[in-house]
C-alpha cells in the first residue's frame, strides 16, 4: 500500500485515509457518507458498550459516486456485516451549489491508498461526470501525495509522532473517523423543506444511479445496507421531495431506514444543546444518536460482542479523551 498518513488530527477528511490501516476483516459496521456521519456516530462508544467494531469512511459532502468507489476500496480489506449509509446526499441532489461544492472541496477518493486500479478508475469516472468542477479535477487532486507530505512538516513536529504515524498509523486513527465537536447552536425547530418549484424525479439523478450501484455491490457481497438520516436544519440546500422518493426506493428494496427527525423524543436529542451548527450534531447529540443506533444494530443484525478478543485489540487499546470533549461542550451549553 502506498499512502502518506501525515494529516492534521482535527481534519476529519484527511484522517479518513487511516481507515485503510485497520487490521483486515475487523470492521463489522462501516459508516459512510457525508459529514453527517462523522459528526453523528461514535465507534468507540459502540465498542465500549456493545462490543461492536465500527469505523467511518465519511468525508465532507460526499456524493454517492464517491461513496461507491470508496466502498469498492474498503471491501478489498473489510467485510462488514452492515453498511450504514447517510442519506443526505440524496436530499441535496437538486441543488447545483451543493454539486459544485461537492466536487470542488473534496473528491472523496483522495483518502484511498494511492496507486490502486480502483482509485484510477474512480478518478476517470468522476472526470467523466462533467458536473461542476469535475472536468477540471487533476491527478494531484486525487493522488495528493505532496499535499500529505506537507502535513508531516506542518502538523507532526515530534519524532515520536512521526515514527508512530509511519510504523503504526492505525493508532493515529484515534476516533475511528468520528469528529468530536463542542460548539453549541440552539435550534428552534427541525422542519423538512419542500420546494415544489424545483421538484425532480429522483431516478433521473446521478445519486440514484450510484445508490443503485451501492445496493447491488453490497447485495453481491452479502452485506446489509442501512440508510440513516441525521437531524439538521438547512432548508436552503434541502428538498424533502427527494428524501421521500429515496425512502420509497428503500421500502421497495426492503432496506431499513432510521430517520432521526422522527426520533427526537425517543433519543432525547435536545434542540437547545445537542447541535454544533444548523447542519450537524455536537458531541452530546452524537452520544444520543450513537446509543440509539447501537441498540438497533444489536437487535436487528447478528453482530458479535468482540470485547476481550485479541483480534480486536485496537478497539480495546485506543485512547481518546472523550471526557474532556464532554466537559467542553457542557461548558459551552452553560454559557448559552
Amino acid at each position: 500500500m502506498v499512502q502518506v498518513y501525515g494529516t492534521d488530527k482535527e481534519d476529519p477528511d484527511r484522517r479518513t485515509c487511516l481507515f485503510f490501516t485497520l487490521p483486515k476483516d475487523t470492521v463489522d459496521c462501516l459508516f459512510i457518507g457525508t459529514s453527517h456521519v462523522y459528526c453523528s456516530y461514535i465507534p468507540q462508544r459502540m465498542y465500549d458498550q456493545m462490543g461492536i467494531t465500527s469505523a467511518s469512511l465519511a468525508t465532507s459532502s460526499q456524493s454517492y459516486q464517491n461513496t461507491y468507489w470508496l466502498l469498492k476500496e474498503a471491501l478489498r480489506q473489510q467485510h462488514p456485516e452492515v453498511v450504514v449509509l447517510d442519506i443526505h446526499s440524496v436530499t441535496t441532489a437538486a441543488d447545483q451549489r451543493v454539486l459544485d461544492f461537492r466536487l470542488h472541496a473534496t473528491s472523496g477518493i483522495s483518502v484511498m491508498p494511492d496507486l490502486s486500479w480502483n482509485k484510477i478508475n474512480a478518478f476517470l469516472d468522476i472526470r467523466q461526470a462533467k458536473v461542476g468542477w469535475s472536468e477540471n479535477m487533476t491527478i494531484y487532486d486525487a493522488f495528493g501525495l505532496l499535499e500529505y507530505k506537507g502535513e508531516y512538516q506542518r502538523k507532526h513536529r515530534s519524532l515520536t509522532e512521526l515514527v508512530t504515524l509511519c510504523i503504526q498509523p492505525n493508532r493515529e486513527y484515534q476516533t475511528f473517523g468520528f469528529y468530536p465537536t463542542t460548539t453549541v447552536c440552539p435550534m428552534e425547530e427541525l422542519i423538512p423543506y419542500i420546494n415544489t418549484d424545483r421538484y425532480m424525479d429522483f431516478q433521473t439523478t446521478q445519486e440514484y444511479e450510484y445508490l443503485e450501484r451501492i445496493y447491488h455491490l453490497l447485495q453481491d457481497q452479502g452485506i446489509d445496507l442501512l440508510l440513516v438520516r441525521a437531524p439538521y436544519h438547512m432548508p436552503e440546500f434541502d428538498d424533502y421531495h427527494l428524501t421521500e422518493q429515496a425512502f420509497t426506493w428503500a421500502t421497495e428494496k426492503n432496506i431499513p431506514v432510521i430517520d432521526y427527525f422522527l426520533l427526537l423524543e425517543e433519543t432525547g436529542i435536545d434542540l437547545n444543546t445537542d447541535f454544533r451548527d444548523a447542519d450537524h450534531l455536537n458531541y452530546l447529540g452524537a452520544v444520543k444518536a450513537t446509543d440509539y443506533l447501537a441498540e438497533y444494530l444489536v437487535q436487528q443484525y447478528a453482530l458479535k460482542d468482540h470485547r476481550g478478543e485479541k483480534k480486536y485489540a485496537l478497539w480495546e487499546e485506543m485512547e481518546y479523551d472523550y471526557a474532556r470533549i464532554e466537559k467542553e461542550v457542557r461548558a459551552n451549553v452553560a454559557e448559552q
